[in-house]
């Protein structure tokens, strides 16, 4: 597996940070901006180093969608 970073976030600047400080990691970056896109990660059993979740507490969607990752207990996200 090539080292990777996953970054999850409904935030485009969030995004966009990220991206900036993580260029020179040496890890190849991956930004997704559908917070769905983290339950889709963990259902297909897809593989990264480290995945990056960034959501705020007051969208709801975004909590449902971590609840969701508790639930398939993946120890890589």
């Amino acid at each position: 597996m090539d080292n990777s970073i996953l970054v999850i976030s409904n935030e485009q600047d969030t995004l966009d940070v990220l991206n900036r400080e993580l260029a020179d990691s040496g890890y190849s970056i991956q930004l997704e901006n559908d917070i769905t896109r983290a339950a889709e990660f963990s259902v297909k059993g897809e593989k990264c180093n480290i995945a990056i979740l960034c959501m705020l507490p007051s969208n709801v969607k975004s909590m449902l969608v971590l609840l969701e990752l508790f639930k398939h207990k993946r120890p890589d996200i």
